[in-house]
């Protein structure tokens, strides 16, 4: 796993289903299409070790609500977890104290610590 250092500018996203979203953004269900701002993102901790450099940490992609089923699932999200995509910059998970770890960048997989709270402009969409 690579520390990324490469500016404020960068939005990562975390791909998952119904439950996630509504637990993780404190929202309503979505229809899809639909986005909604929120201030505030708690993750809990991370339940699949493969890939993170530390057990319970939350995976996140450097791609947007708009991948492909097919570009998701070549980063290992799959089924009900392609549905909502929340989005927060590494600017903002910075400044919360959770540093974006790069765990195979070359694939657009990344981390956050599981447990984390990120405060700032944050977007849930209901991508499918």
């Amino acid at each position: 796993a690579t520390e990324l250092g490469d500016g404020p500018g960068r939005t990562f996203t975390h791909f998952t289903d119904e439950g996630g979203a509504v637990g993780i953004s404190g929202t309503k269900p979505l229809a899809v299409g639909d986005s909604v701002g929120v201030d505030q993102l708690s993750f809990a901790k991370g339940e699949n070790p493969f890939l993170a450099s530390e057990p319970g940490r939350v995976f996140v992609t450097d791609l947007g609500p708009g991948a492909t089923p097919r570009q998701l699932e070549g980063i290992g999200v799959f089924g009900a977890r392609q549905q909502y995509a929340i989005e927060f910059s590494e600017a903002d998970a910075f400044a919360s104290g959770a540093r974006v770890v790069g765990e195979v960048p070359s694939r657009g997989i990344y981390s956050i610590p599981g447990g984390c709270t990120i405060n700032g402009a944050c977007t849930v969409t209901r991508v499918r």
